[in-house]
């Protein structure tokens, strides 16, 4: 016991330590072959050690590592088992910074390069276990050489972080996989993004980074993941992330606010304040799929859906392929999406009176043109479509396709109870769909129509409507009444304007619900009508 004492005694003598810190500095300055700097070392009882100022310069002579305190206690050292095992490390005033040259060679390789011993077997390799890390008061930077324009306030290629205080256990350095338990993680982004609180177990190796059971805390999400896996033959594979590196990622419970999204991804429009995220994503970022999506949106809305996605992240000539089990919603959250700069408090007439909304079907191609096919059920009724959809900066929303209704509410779409009743239809449509306002053509047949409570069938259309026009032109063949009608109404103005063509070969009243007692009166007639209100006198010609 005499020589460990007087070794430890030997080694607390101030001229000790600053030869043992001169020796250290220069071991590691020759093994890394860059400048290093320790201003002392000092080793107490209890295996205690301390190192101030530890300092490594990288290649281009700028600082690649600082580190202003370090505290560790060293638990068990057996060289013979090649084992190490620290208690508990303690760093003050850390800086990490990090450098991305022009050939995409980060400035900790040549540390990382030398470290490597690929002729020795994992089992020989070292293992290294430390029960307790934390971090306080540390910053860390990743800049590139050549860095692009960022359209994002966070760019990884110029990202700084600072006030980071972290506590890890359990770090394991075993074979070549690196093990911890990261309790919690606290920074701020350079940007004013503050990462509040993560918590995660990771696994790391040269073919994989998985973490497990994240729950963070970040800007105001919160962020619950069971599984987030990287899965690569190399870590080379990370500068073709979108084709070399397998991902696998499952959500339950997340909460993101699309503020913090922003952060990190250009151009995402203000839709919706947050949304609620279930399900499970896998496969390379430009051939991914995703399995029982489940998303909450607008406090009112719900989506679930199967997903593939191929082409990312090139987005706009990326396939999409949407498979939506069930997506309720309702037309005023579904404005804000497709007119998100909108006003979503004043819903255009009529579509305000279409109520909730319920779709089921798919939504295949492209951003800038895709097919929805499916049934859509609403308040008014329920219509089955197969529509083509082309976004346009200028006109909105193109569309182009087959639309069938069957029981829809004509009248209390319209607000025309008192005359109007179901539509049953099957029509071929197309047009545009712009800040709420629809013009589109229809030509096809309409089975049944209920006017003043008499169900009207057979009858074909041909002709052109918006939310307030209708030009063009119907036949009718039904039972009680056979017409043809050519002609326009417009009651976009104050004064509604009716200007037609009808040729009524044959109509009976009464069973039609108008005004006649008679029920063997018929009348056949041809009619030319400019009709419009002015001052509630009405006038024709």
């Amino acid at each position: 016991m005499a020589v460990p004492a007087l070794s430890l005694l030997f080694l607390q003598n101030r001229q000790v330590q600053t030869r043992v810190s001169k020796y250290l500095t220069e071991q590691l300055a020759e093994e890394l072959q860059v400048p290093v700097s320790i201003s002392s070392v000092s080793y107490s009882f209890f295996r205690r050690v301390q190192v101030k100022d530890l300092y490594i310069e990288d290649l281009y002579g700028d600082t690649l590592l600082y580190i202003g305190l370090t505290k560790a206690r060293i638990k068990q050292f057996r060289p013979e088992h090649k084992g190490l095992t620290i208690k508990k490390v303690t760093t003050e005033d850390l800086f990490m910074n990090l450098v991305i040259d022009t050939a995409n060679v980060v400035n900790l390789s040549f540390i990382t390069d030398r470290l490597k011993n690929p002729h020795r077997p994992p089992e020989l390799k070292p293992r290294i276990h430390f029960a307790s890390i934390n971090l306080i008061d540390s910053r860390f930077s990743l800049t590139r050489m050549d860095p692009k324009t960022s359209k994002t306030p966070i760019s990884f290629g110029n990202f700084h972080m600072r006030d980071i205080q972290v506590s890890v256990t359990d770090l394991e350095v075993a074979r070549d996989t690196v093990r911890m338990h990261v309790e919690s993680l606290y920074g701020i982004e350079s940007s004013g993004f503050v990462f509040e609180k993560i918590e995660t177990d990771m696994s790391i190796s040269r073919a994989h980074m998985h973490f497990y059971d994240i729950a963070a805390l970040a800007g105001e999400s919160d962020l619950r993941v069971p599984l987030l896996a990287f899965n690569f033959e190399h870590f080379s594979a990370f500068k073709r992330f979108s084709s070399q590196v397998d991902l696998k990622f499952s959500t339950r419970g997340s909460r993101l606010r699309l503020k913090d999204l922003a952060y990190f991804t250009p151009e995402i429009p203000e839709l919706l304040d947050e949304i609620l995220i279930d399900g499970d994503v896998s496969g390379k970022l430009n051939d991914m799929k995703g399995d029982d999506l489940s998303i909450t949106f607008d406090d009112r809305s719900h989506l679930a859906c199967d997903f593939m996605m191929i082409g990312l992240p090139d987005f706009s000539n990326t396939f999409i392929d949407f498979n939506f089990k069930r997506l309720n919603t309702n037309f005023r959250a579904l404005n804000m999406i497709l007119d998100p700069q909108g006003d979503s408090s004043s819903l255009p007439y009529p579509w305000s009176n279409f109520g909730a909304l319920g779709f089921t079907g798919n939504f295949t191609g492209y951003p800038d043109h895709f097919v929805a096919s499916g049934l859509l059920a609403t308040d008014m009724g329920r219509m089955e479509m197969d529509l083509s959809f082309k976004p346009d900066s200028i006109r909105g929303v193109d569309f182009l396709g087959r639309l069938r209704t069957k029981d829809f509410k004509l009248g209390s779409f319209f607000s025309q109870e008192e005359k109007l009743d179901e539509l049953d239809m099957d029509v071929f449509t197309s047009g545009s769909i712009d800040k709420g306002q629809i013009r589109a053509s229809l030509d096809g047949t309409i089975d049944t129509l209920e006017i003043f409570n008499y169900a009207y069938s057979n009858i074909t259309l041909d002709g052109a409507f918006t939310n307030h026009t209708f030009e063009g032109g119907f036949s009718i063949s039904d039972p009680n009444i056979k017409m043809d009608f050519q002609g326009r109404t417009d009651f976009s103005g104050e004064v509604p304007v009716h200007r037609f063509t009808a040729d009524v070969a044959r109509a009976r009243p009464f069973y039609l619900n108008l005004p006649q007692s008679d029920p063997n009166y018929f009348i056949s007639l041809l009619l030319l009508i400019n009709l419009f209100i002015r001052a509630n006198n009405l006038c024709a010609q």
